[in-house]
């Protein structure tokens, strides 16, 4: 799978694999639902989870992940998902951890750390 992008220069890239993969994912934690009419269901809404309450959210955040992934990417190999929270120099942190089975050999995993105070990763 390849993605289309616009690097850092504001030149344009192309993103591969687990980069790609992870983009992609990324894009689905900040839609919100309802945001294409034509299609109200897509997007996870990351932002919408109300994060004072972790333990409450963590399974409906992971089931949500895999739910959307399974819909909109299902050419991406996602395995395992983990959703934890940490604090880091006083701030809310999510961390989602994403493992994606490449082949049966070869497992690799991305981490994706949310800032809970200003919704961005």
């Amino acid at each position: 799978m390849i993605l289309l992008g616009i690097n850092a220069f504001n030149r344009p890239t192309e993103y591969a694999g687990i980069n790609a993969w992870v983009r992609l994912i990324t894009q689905l934690f900040f839609t919100i639902p309802g945001t294409y009419p034509s299609d109200p269901e897509l997007g996870i809404g990351i932002q919408t989870f109300r994060y004072n309450f972790f333990d409450e959210v963590k399974d409906k955040l992971k089931t949500a992940i895999k739910n959307q992934t399974r819909k909109y990417l299902p050419d991406i190999p996602l395995g395992a998902i983990e959703v934890t929270n940490a604090k880091v120099q006083g701030k809310d942190i999510l961390v989602v951890t994403l493992s994606f089975r490449v082949t049966d050999s070869d497992l690799q995993t991305a981490y994706v750390a949310v800032d809970v105070a200003s919704k961005t990763i």
